[in-house]
């Protein structure tokens, strides 16, 4: 199996520490500012397309130290300075401390299972700052875990939620448009959203559609994938994607 462990109190951490591949001491951090997580040379795959090996991090951590073998996928770089007397001159241009042992992204794998740990708590990031590298890193860690090709792959904005259900042979996407300033008076409407879906072998699409927005979609069925864009999204959509063993159609 595989696993994408986000765990922050040291006294699960610790009871597990065998699961996690860490040692069983572990503490917990206070709540840390102005720091930085830091992707080492065996968590390259998580920023193919950045121009830098660090990312922006806060919060609780369960300082822990990975057991024999195990690889730390990124590493913490401490506060550089006291929140209180940061941008108070005099203000430093550097990081006192450019690296750490300390790890926020640890892999262990065992035959041909894996589990990522996360000794701080990747979700509250994403939820209160909506920045678009910890929505990316979420996406990477998935890809890296799942290590194939997605059955369902999305372009839209990182404020976009999207949500798939399949049931029997038909596929529901959902898209939730949260674009907008915080807190959410208003949305902005997204244009030109895209679909990839994988069809089931066996199967060709019957029909494609939009049910509450009903704006217009197009799609194209090639190499075993259907490919849907849709012309607008609001506030709320649903695509509804119906398969059929037969000849393919797509309206």
């Amino acid at each position: 199996g595989r696993v994408l462990a986000e765990r922050t109190d040291e006294e699960e951490l610790a009871r597990h520490a065998e699961l996690y591949g860490i040692e069983p001491e572990v503490v917990k951090s206070e709540y840390l500012l102005a720091s930085y997580l830091r992707f080492e040379e065996a968590g390259q795959f998580l920023n193919p397309d950045m121009d830098t090996d660090k990312i922006e991090f806060r919060g609780e951590v369960a300082y822990c130290v990975p057991a024999d073998g195990i690889s730390a996928l990124a590493t913490l770089v401490p506060p550089f300075a006291p929140y209180e007397v940061v941008g108070a001159p005099p203000e430093r241009a550097s990081i006192p401390v450019s690296h750490t042992d300390l790890p926020l992204i640890l892999s262990r794998k065992e035959g041909r299972g894996e589990i990522i740990t996360l000794p701080f708590s990747l979700g509250s990031l994403v939820r209160e700052y909506h920045l678009a590298d910890h929505y990316d890193l979420v996406g990477r860690l998935v890809d890296g875990l799942l290590g194939v090709e997605k059955d369902l792959e999305v372009t839209a904005p990182h404020d976009v939620q999207v949500t798939a259900y399949q049931k029997d042979s038909t596929v529901m996407v959902h898209f939730v448009n949260e674009v907008g300033q915080r807190p959410l008076l208003d949305t902005n409407p997204v244009y030109g959203l895209s679909v990839r879906l994988r069809i089931p072998d066996g199967y060709a699409v019957k029909n494609v559609k939009t049910v509450i927005e009903e704006e217009d979609v197009s799609c194209e069925e090639r190499d075993g994938w259907l490919t849907v864009t849709l012309g607008k999204v609001s506030v709320w959509e649903m695509l509804k994607i119906d398969l059929e063993k037969g000849e393919p159609s797509c309206s």
